[in-house]
């Protein structure tokens, strides 16, 4: 029974100046492998076990703990915008529904809230995706609800896709090619910064023109039509993050 108490209270010790190195000892490789069986005791095994998770705890050099627990955003936003979108694609159903029930009830078209609600909240989170698939739902003849048959699926894989983008970050270009693409980019985001502010410009003439007080049944009509300025300035700004980072390749070549 001593003699068990004492090799508890040595394997404690051996522990202990691994969690808590002396000054002496902060500075000892950590036994790898082999070496650390070579010690000749039991207590090697713990001491070679305990090594190795300090090992894995470290950080990498090239990312810190990001090398560690990388973070994959063409897994992490499908799934968060497919949460968000699903609930509002269901709200939707539903009132498509009511609305198909009500026939001609309503003189003027449904009310905003909380009929057109979701519509209109799908349309400002998943803008690009919409503007995609929406057409080709017309054109395959999916009506309201069963457009969402096509939008969901777009949805997801359009956040794939950023995700995808953001994950892989620029790729290696050689020097021709960063001027194309430099290029491209810069008309690009003049094109979409042109766009948003003509659209922006519609928008707030309706405003000024049919809105009523600034919190209403009425700025959620806004929403809809500053969707397209708010997407376009988002994009150039990206954009313009691109290119600034392509120029500083061909500026360091």
């Amino acid at each position: 029974m001593q003699l068990a108490v004492s090799l508890l209270a040595a394997e404690s010790d051996e522990t202990l100046k691994y969690l808590f190195p002396s000054p002496r000892m902060q500075n000892r490789p950590i036994p790898k492998g082999r070496e650390a069986i070579r010690g000749g005791s039991g207590r090697s095994v713990g001491r070679l076990r305990l090594a190795g998770s300090i090992e894995r705890s470290e950080p990498s050099a090239d990312g810190g703990v990001y090398g560690i627990v990388k973070t994959h955003l063409r897994v992490i936003l499908p799934l968060m915008i497919g949460a968000l979108s699903l609930p509002l694609v269901i709200w939707d159903i539903h009132n498509a529904r009511v609305i198909l029930s009500v026939g001609m009830g309503w003189d003027t078209g449904p009310p905003l809230w909380p009929y057109q609600t979701p519509e209109i909240l799908l349309w400002f989170i998943n803008f690009p995706a919409h503007v995609i698939a929406q057409p080709l739902a017309n054109l395959i003849g999916l009506v309201v609800p069963k457009h969402h048959l096509l939008l969901f699926p777009f949805t997801l894989l359009w956040w794939w896709l950023v995700g995808l983008e953001f994950d892989r970050g620029l790729p290696t270009l050689s020097t021709p090619q960063r001027w194309v693409v430099f290029s491209t980019l810069v008309a690009v985001d003049v094109l979409l910064l042109w766009a948003g502010l003509a659209n922006f410009n519609s928008a707030f003439r309706w405003w000024f023109q049919y809105g009523a007080e600034f919190w209403s049944t009425r700025t959620l009509m806004m929403v809809r039509f500053l969707t397209p300025t708010f997407w376009c300035v988002a994009l150039a700004s990206t954009g313009v993050v691109a290119a600034k980072r392509v120029a500083a390749q061909i500026t360091k070549s």
